[in-house]
This record gives C-alpha cells, sequence and structure tokens, in this order.
C-alpha cells in the first residue's frame, strides 16, 4: 500500500496533518481533482433548500462545497473519525453546519482485538442512524479508503491467509455501498478506484483499489495526479483514476 494513502477509519491527528501535507506537497497536481469533486457535488444539490444533508469523509474539506451546502439545507453533518482543526474553524462559519465524530466501518477497535487473538474478524457495522432524514449523503473520497489501514494490520500480523484478507476487504466495501443504498435521499459516491504508476506519461503498473468490488456505471472519471514524481516515487508519478455517481 502506499504511504500516500490516509487510513481513514483508523486515523488519528497525525494521519489528519499527512493529507494536508500531502496537499501542499502536491501544489497545483491536486487542483482538478478537488474541483472536479466539488462540481459534482454542487451538481446534486437540491433546486431549494432541503433539510439535512451528510458528507461522509469530510477531513479537511478540501473537496467539499461548504458555502454551498451550508446555503443548500437546514443542517449539514460533515462525518469523520477525525475534524482537524482547519475544518473546525471552517464549519463554526455557519450555524447549520455539525461536525460528527466517528468510524463509518465500526469495525476499527473490534478488529484490532480480534487480530491480536486470532478470532474472526468482526463485520462491519456503521451507524444506522446517520441517515435519518437526509435528503443528500456524500461518500466523498472514502470507499477506496475503506480497506486500507485493516489491510495494513491484518499484513503486520500475517494471521489469516491471504485470499481471506482479500475477501474481507471486498466484503467492508461491499457493506459501504450497501449502507449508502439504504438512505431515502440522494446518494453521491466519489472516490478513486485504481492506482496507476506511470513514466514519462506512459502507464508502467495499475492496482485495483476496491478488491475487486465492481460499481454502478459512473457518471463521471476524471484522473487524480496525488503524486508527481519524486514524491512518491524518485521516477514514476502516482495517478488515481476516480469516479463519481449519484444513485
Amino acid at each position: 500500500m502506499s504511504l500516500l494513502l490516509a487510513p481513514l477509519p483508523f486515523s488519528n491527528w497525525s494521519e489528519s496533518r499527512k493529507i494536508s501535507k500531502r496537499r501542499r506537497a502536491a501544489g497545483c497536481a491536486w487542483d482538478l481533482h478537488l474541483e472536479k469533486s466539488r462540481d459534482f457535488i454542487c451538481e446534486a444539490l437540491p433546486s431549494k433548500r432541503s433539510g439535512r444533508g451528510v458528507v461522509l469523509g469530510s477531513g479537511p474539506l478540501f473537496d467539499v462545497p461548504l458555502k454551498e451546502l451550508a446555503a443548500s439545507f437546514e443542517t449539514v453533518v460533515f462525518v469523520d473519525l477525525y475534524h482537524p482543526k482547519a475544518a473546525k474553524v471552517a464549519a463554526a462559519q455557519y450555524e447549520n453546519v455539525e461536525l460528527v465524530s466517528c468510524d463509518v466501518t465500526g469495525i476499527a477497535k473490534p478488529l484490532r482485538a480480534a487480530v491480536r487473538t486470532g478470532k474472526d474478524l468482526p463485520q462491519p457495522e456503521p451507524p444506522q442512524d446517520l441517515f435519518k432524514d437526509a435528503d443528500l449523503v456524500v461518500s466523498l473520497n472514502l470507499i477506496s479508503q475503506i480497506p486500507v489501514a485493516p489491510h495494513q494490520l491484518l499484513s503486520k500480523y500475517d494471521v489469516y491467509d491471504e485470499a481471506f484478507v482479500q475477501d474481507y476487504m471486498a466484503g467492508l466495501i461491499q457493506n459501504h455501498l450497501d449502507w449508502l443504498k439504504t438512505s431515502s435521499g440522494q446518494v453521491v459516491l466519489i472516490g478513486d478506484f485504481e492506482r496507476q504508476y506511470l513514466k514519462d506519461g506512459q502507464i508502467q503498473s495499475r492496482e485495483d483499489l476496491l478488491f475487486g468490488v465492481q460499481l454502478p456505471k459512473p457518471d463521471a472519471t476524471w484522473d487524480w495526479d496525488i503524486a508527481p514524481a519524486p514524491l512518491a516515487d524518485p521516477v514514476l508519478d502516482l495517478r488515481h483514476k476516480v469516479l463519481a455517481l449519484k444513485f
């Protein structure tokens, strides 16, 4: 796994700081991705003010159209395990914006306990009340991050068969999709699905970030130049393919 990927469901304050640091290091390389993410969310906003909007994976708010969301809903809820100071300061400017800290998989603590003892791995239990009365739910650049830290943890302890681990990661992703579908409101999913390493503009290798899980046909796709050389590799550019869809 690339060290550039922040394991959101297990992240802490230091991981959040790393995201901001990576953003600064990449400079304008992230601009297109962040702009397209914000624009796609704005396309899904209601034509008249609605009740409640929920954004999962809000993080530092780089890819969040904060002003537009606050103007479109009576209440906006940003959900992440940790909200960095910059996000708290920005959200505090709007009386109708709330920050909720939680693990959207529900497995962080029980997974650590399971790998230490070799017991059965916990099944995801996302919070069932987050989508209540939600007119819009956004999963924002989160879906490929969900298995990162669990995979790192299981690889470190090396207790479980790799095929089993791969299936478990796919199950975490599928559970997130199934959870989103329980929302009665509009759902927007934005996430990276493929990692590419390039040299002189030519793809040298590809990695599936979703462990084989197939997503519905996207409404849009674009490239995220997450780490141009030499940020992740002395000679290779790291690029992610991103999809966006509504359902």
